[in-house]
């Protein structure tokens, strides 16, 4: 997670997303409910929304903030964690 942060922050897009996609397998093991698995969904896709990728980024989006409201409640609110 921190090195696709910090290629994001440096605007190397493609190699976030890679990362990122590691780091989402990873989170994926963590159990559906868990705050991790929200942030890496979230982290992709922002790096899909900066590389223009919007049909892929937003069933990420959904469903990070489908766990969270599951975790925090329905009234959660979903900040960017990059």
């Amino acid at each position: 997670m921190a090195a696709g942060k910090s290629a994001y922050q440096q605007g190397r897009y493609t190699e976030a997303q890679k990362l990122f996609e590691a780091a989402l397998k990873v989170a994926e093991g963590f159990g559906p409910r868990d705050p991790s698995l929200a942030r890496s969904l979230d982290d992709l896709a922002t790096v899909y929304y900066a590389q223009g990728k919007y049909t892929e980024a937003e069933p990420l989006r959904q469903r990070a903030l489908a766990i969270w409201e599951k975790v925090l409640g329905p009234e959660a609110e979903m900040g960017n964690s990059l």
